[in-house]
């Protein structure tokens, strides 16, 4: 099976993110290299859905929002989307009960759709932002160094469910 996993990214998470996703597929479970394709947004803005057989999408949560570029693609793709199996994983730095809340930002009937969708914590790699949303990003953190946050125990329950179904 091929898979594609499609990712916006602002702040550095979502992009490691998709990196170790495809990391644990190709080491952990045995599937080919050449049977991923990480696909980066702010790239490339459509996939050939009919080379793939699983879609892995991915965005990070800014003001309470995904990433643009993933809701566009989302919505151009929804019905496409539906005919293919999908996962979802969502970067963010809040907490538990309010990353629970973040489902609402994509479509009813693709989280219905989607398995598994979780939360994968969240990184900021501050030299990636520009000024204004570095200044933010300070100010939420309380931090002025790189703040890592993945839940690596998250990922790996992921990747494993994905290689299972």
């Amino acid at each position: 099976m091929n898979y594609a996993i499609v990712y916006a990214t602002t702040a550095g998470g979502t992009e490691q993110s998709a990196k170790i996703i495809k990391d644990k597929l190709c080491f952990e479970h045995q599937v080919s290299e050449e049977e991923i394709d990480i696909i980066d947004l702010s790239k490339k803005k459509s996939i050939e859905f009919e080379k793939y057989g699983r879609c892995i999408i991915g965005t990070g949560i800014y003001a309470g929002k995904p990433h643009k570029l993933v809701k566009g693609f989302v919505k151009s793709n929804l019905d496409q989307l539906l005919e293919v199996p999908v996962s979802i994983f969502i970067c963010s730095l809040a907490d538990d009960k309010e990353n629970e809340g973040y489902r609402h930002v994509f479509p009813k009937e693709l989280l219905e759709h989607a398995s598994p969708v979780s939360f994968f914590g969240g990184m900021v790699i501050f030299k990636r932002l520009n000024v204004l949303t570095r200044f933010i990003m300070k100010m939420i953190t309380k931090s002025k160094k790189n703040v890592h946050q993945l839940k690596h125990g998250v990922i790996n329950e992921f990747v494993k469910k994905i290689a299972e179904e």
